[in-house]
């Protein structure tokens, strides 16, 4: 079976959940009877550094000029039809939403990953969503003719059955897998204070501003460090809230993004918040309890479907539901040595090599 992914989210992203995710399907391709195909000639996708016979290369990777991500998706996009042309793949497998490639397909079939129905459900809430509207018409029409949907959650399942009234039997659900399993071991901690974990984006339905706001006061009566990994640096409009809460020697950014940085912190954080109003999955759930690291979780999406029992939850619209629930994980080491136990369990049902198999099982039955 020869399976053939396109260039898109590793023209687009140095790193992130879904480059993660494809990077851990193509990395598996190991056996004789199964070939993999990929379409990038330039990237500076982190993960793909670490695909076994990668053919892709950096494209300029410490220098930043204007037109540079269009010379990289030009260059991608121009090798990845001249592929579809030939012909030379079982089932396709686009890494994001553009529909160039329908017009090359013929017969064959191809598989749609859906993350998550953020664009439909915030568009109205946050005017940067509604320069994606594209993304939602793209979306609307490769699910339309795709042979099979992959949704990553059962919530994704449920939100793309009620805004697109797609066939329920059309889509498989297959969950995602951990990539961090706590390699630090005694390495020494990066900080010597106690801190609560914030990873990931912190704009928009992400709640980082709602999260300071609801705690700033746990965080001084504490002496608390508030760690936010990745994200890029802050705004303007981030750094005039901090500064107007007081956080400013409390509130840090770490511009790291590789996975032993992000083991450490998750490592040696007194616990893990994810404040996010909406997810389709949530990996930084499954980061956090594979490193041993307590989880105060949001109930937005499928967060409690992933997480089940393995975390302590709050209203991610509720400032008192925030601050009662961080208050308590807070003030009880055996609270949250218990999350570390139940989060250990809870990781053991996801992987990669699983979401591997089950994905290859959607690919030979529409073939």
């Amino acid at each position: 079976m020869r399976v053939f992914y396109d260039h898109q989210i590793f023209t687009e992203q140095k790193h992130g959940g879904i480059s993660r995710y494809f990077f851990e399907l193509m990395n598996r391709f190991k056996s004789k009877e199964d070939k993999l195909i990929s379409s990038t000639i330039v990237s500076n996708n982190e993960y793909l550094r670490y695909l076994q016979n990668s053919k892709s290369i950096p494209f300029f990777p410490n220098n930043q000029f204007r037109g540079k991500a269009r010379v990289m998706n030009l260059i991608n996009r121009m090798n990845t039809e001249r592929l579809l042309k030939r012909g030379d793949y079982d089932v396709f497998h686009p890494t994001f939403y553009d529909s160039y490639f329908l017009k090359f397909l013929g017969n064959k079939p191809f598989v749609l990953t859906v993350y998550d129905l953020i664009n439909e459900k915030f568009n109205s809430q946050f005017e940067y969503l509604k320069l994606e509207d594209e993304i939602i018409k793209s979306k609307r029409l490769l699910m339309k003719h795709a042979s099979k949907i992959i949704a990553i959650s059962e919530s994704t399942k449920t939100d793309i059955i009620n805004y697109y009234q797609i066939d329920k039997n059309k889509i498989e659900v297959i969950y995602l897998g951990n990539s961090l399993l706590k390699h630090v071991g005694n390495q020494k901690a990066m900080f010597q204070f106690d801190y609560v974990l914030f990873v990931g984006n912190r704009t928009m339905y992400k709640n980082f501003i709602f999260t300071i706001q609801s705690v700033h006061q746990l965080l001084k009566q504490y002496d608390l460090k508030f760690v936010c990994f990745g994200g890029g640096q802050f705004s303007q409009n981030e750094i005039d809230v901090i500064n107007k809460l007081g956080l400013q020697n409390l509130v840090i950014q770490i511009g790291q993004h590789d996975d032993q940085t992000l083991e450490n912190l998750y490592s040696n954080a007194l616990f893990f918040i994810f404040p996010s109003m909406y997810e389709g999955f949530g990996l930084p759930l499954l980061e956090a309890f594979g490193c041993k690291c307590p989880v105060l979780s949001s109930t937005g999406g499928s967060l409690k479907e992933i997480a089940g029992d393995a975390a302590i939850y709050f209203d991610p619209s509720d400032s008192q539901s925030l601050h009662k629930s961080f208050s308590e994980m807070l003030d009880s080491t055996d609270l949250r040595d218990q999350y570390i136990k139940r989060g250990t369990e809870r990781v053991s049902l996801y992987s990669w090599d699983k979401t591997y198999l089950e994905t290859q099982h959607v690919y030979k039955a529409i073939i």
